[in-house]
């Protein structure tokens, strides 16, 4: 028999029944008069393949010591060393235009997320600053280096650059002990 539907949700008996329930929580439960809708085995295969299809898209292998890009919402991944890289915003862009002459260089600073081993190491924040080279790389948990090389696109006045114009370029290295 081909199953034709799944059904989302529970019957207030089969929820019962699997939880216990006492008989006034049953009443009540069935009170609420939850609603089961059917939907069609082949609307789910699609959406996971659309889930897919989008974490692909979102995801850029890199290995050690290569520099790679990232645009906002995406995520960098060595696999070897089950690592993620994601690319969350930029928080800072005070660069002076190309077509502006300014008084500072000014400074960009994004905002990272790191993953290794399905453990979230948090947020890191690197920055390019003329004249403080230290503020592009971060050692992450005694074991990685974690370099920003460049911020795309540069700015020009009078235009903003929207977050998901930014593209920026990373390398990832063991640290040095």
């Amino acid at each position: 028999m081909k199953l034709k539907y799944v059904y989302l949700g529970l019957s207030c008996f089969g929820f019962i029944c699997a939880s216990g329930l006492s008989l006034q929580q049953a009443t009540f439960a069935r009170s609420l008069k939850l609603q089961v809708k059917p939907i069609k085995t082949e609307q789910l295969v699609a959406q996971n393949r659309k889930i897919k299809n989008q974490e692909q898209r979102n995801s850029i292998p890199t290995t050690l010591n290569k520099e790679f890009t990232l645009k906002v919402g995406q995520k960098g991944i060595v696999s070897r060393e089950n690592l993620k890289i994601s690319f969350l915003k930029v928080s800072e862009d005070s660069r002076c235009p190309a077509n502006v002459m300014c008084i500072t260089a000014g400074q960009t600073a994004v905002v990272l997320n790191v993953v290794e081993k399905g453990q979230n190491l948090g947020e890191v924040v690197l920055a390019i600053k003329p004249g403080a080279p230290e503020l592009a790389v971060k050692t992450i948990g005694d074991k990685y280096s974690l370099k920003l090389i460049d911020v795309q696109p540069y700015p020009i006045a009078p235009s903003e650059t929207k977050q998901s114009d930014y593209v920026i370029k990373l390398s990832i290295s063991k640290a040095r002990a």
